[in-house]
């Protein structure tokens, strides 16, 4: 619920801590605020009305530095990703807790941040344990290069960029998840801003799960400048499939690229942008459909992981270990025995571990306890 304060003087005892607000002046005069600074911890208990709102919340960062989105305390039904208004491009950054242009998922001071819930009684805690300290001064933008298997595209005319993100992972399905999936806000600047498009739903970051065939995807955009703009990709490389390869399609031009090492440049108007490209994808196999070419055995147990080999290798073996993000955690030789362990400090949680041998490559899904 909005509620505007136009003219008068507005009354500071209003102002809940955790909240966010929408300002905005006539002037150029700084706003001054004082009182005491809060180092408590704050729970915002958050609302779902079905069309009225539909589980939209503003927050607001109560503490005197940055916050880590990542580190907050959220009820189940709280969906995964956080969207900030930048006051340089009014457009939103957005952080799913492994890609976007929110860097880091760093919520800076001063700033308020859009969560959405789906169902009534949810609830986020900030903590003072929550606070980060560093560089994350109010709303840099950052994070141009992404987790492992991860597109990011990009738009730009010179003056304004936005991205758009497309996360290959396999906890990822065809439809909108919560709590990875981002959907695209659309801000009120003059520059473009960029989207994929699902079933319906425009999305800034869209997940989905590997396959070994080919995927298309809608892509578009909407500005309010006509004139020249071009389009280009990082990340391509990110994708441990030697083949992949992803086409660019604009419709409107009947022309296809390879944006994975090449940019486009072309001319559009303010109208007729939405469903004009479409995002062609080929050999998405990613780390989890790699071919067998070694019969190691790999497993897990406890912390560790195991790899055994029914005789001595004749070489140095190399292993690589991935979390469910497609981020590589650990890397390292295994010197020749019929029995390798390596012992891992991380979480419980599902990951992937990659073998190279003299045979040949194997990938293999563990589970550590």
């Amino acid at each position: 619920m909005w509620l505007n304060y136009n003219g008068g003087t507005f009354d500071d005892t209003e102002f809940e801590v955790g909240k966010g607000y929408l300002v905005a002046y006539k002037t150029t005069n700084p706003g001054v605020f004082t009182g005491d600074l809060n180092a408590s911890p704050v729970t915002k208990n958050l609302t779902y009305t079905l069309n009225r709102g539909n589980g939209w919340n503003l927050l607001g960062n109560p503490y005197p530095s940055a916050i880590d989105w990542d580190l907050l305390t959220k009820s189940p039904d709280v969906y995964g990703v956080v969207y900030v208004l930048n006051g340089g491009d009014n457009e939103y950054d957005i952080w799913n807790g492994s890609t976007g242009s929110l860097t880091d998922g760093h919520i800076p001071i001063n700033n308020g941040f859009f969560v959405k819930v789906g169902s009534t009684g949810q609830y986020v805690t900030i903590d003072p344990a929550d606070q980060v300290h560093g560089n994350s001064g109010f709303l840099k933008k950052g994070n141009s290069e992404g987790p492992e298997n991860t597109l990011i595209v990009s738009i730009t005319n010179g003056d304004f960029t936005s991205n758009t993100y497309v996360q290959f992972r396999p906890d990822a399905s065809v439809a909108f998840d919560k709590a990875i999936d981002g959907y695209k806000l659309f801000g009120t600047g003059v520059g473009p801003q960029l989207f994929t498009r699902r079933s319906e739903t425009d999305y800034s970051i869209n997940c989905v799960p590997f396959s070994t065939d080919e995927f298309d995807l809608n892509m578009g955009f909407v500005t309010k400048t006509a004139g020249n703009y071009t389009l280009s990709s990082t990340g391509a490389n990110s994708f441990l499939d030697s083949k992949f390869e992803v086409q660019m399609e604009d419709l409107l031009m009947a022309k296809k690229i390879n944006l994975a090492t090449e940019s486009y440049t072309f001319s559009a108007d303010t109208e007729g942008n939405e469903d004009r490209f479409v995002l062609h994808f080929y050999s998405i196999t990613g780390i989890w459909d790699s071919p067998e070419m070694t019969s190691a055995q790999i497993y897990g147990y406890n912390k560790t992981i195991y790899i055994k080999f029914d005789q001595v290798p004749a070489d140095v073996s190399q292993v690589e270990v991935f979390n469910i993000f497609g981020q590589l955690i650990y890397s390292g030789e295994l010197d020749p025995a019929t029995l390798s362990r390596i012992d891992m400090n991380a979480k419980p949680g599902i990951y992937v571990v990659r073998l190279r041998d003299g045979s040949g490559l194997k990938t293999q899904k563990v589970i550590l306890h």
